[in-house]
């Protein structure tokens, strides 16, 4: 029931911080062909958008890549830029079981 809740209000409510700033940043790096997006957001003053370092936007790409193309502007977006959150939150539910 907690898996399912989760899923349900991943795809619809989003914080400001993952709408204004990790989105744009993640979708750029896909959609300018993987080119350096801390480099671009930083000479366009923005340098706060996304401050993980790049593993973190390799994880939070691949959901992206591999299906972002189904629904790219809707709450199924919303749900794949916290899949990976939602696998590690199951792994570790299993870990600590």
């Amino acid at each position: 029931m907690g898996v399912g809740l989760k899923v349900v209000l991943s795809c619809l409510l989003a914080s400001y911080v993952l709408t204004v700033f990790f989105i744009p940043f993640v979708d750029y790096f896909i959609e300018s062909d993987f080119s350096d997006p801390y480099q671009f957001f930083t000479e366009n003053s923005q340098q706060e958008k996304f401050p993980y370092p790049a593993l973190m936007l390799y994880i939070l790409a691949v959901p992206n890549i591999l299906l972002g193309w189904l629904e790219p502007f809707s709450s199924f977006n919303l749900l794949l830029y916290r899949l990976p959150l939602l696998v590690a939150d199951v792994t570790i539910f299993f870990i600590l079981m």
